[in-house]
């Protein structure tokens, strides 16, 4: 089957506080970063439907990038991610 993407498997799922942690970041420390206070970064991390933006500035504030993945019925993979994100 040569050309035919084989699905990826799932990744292991991760709240924002473990994602934190995994990169040994404080929420002081990540509140800093971000210039809020730690109680707003406690209660992020707490939120069940964070907005993109908010992901967007968390991430960014640890050293990465956000980028949704959309998967079609047909096949295809799309990639959202924000404007600073695209090369």
């Amino acid at each position: 089957m040569a050309g035919k993407r084989q699905p990826r498997q799932p990744r292991q799922v991760r709240r924002l506080s473990e994602l934190r942690a995994l990169r040994g970041m404080s929420q002081q420390e990540l509140a800093d970063q971000l210039g809020l206070s730690q109680s707003a970064v406690s209660k992020l991390e707490r939120r069940e439907d964070p907005s993109f933006h908010a992901l967007v500035s968390f991430v960014a504030a640890l050293g990465g990038q956000l980028f949704v993945e959309a998967r079609f019925p047909n096949g295809n993979v799309e990639y959202i991610g924000s404007e600073q994100d695209r090369d």
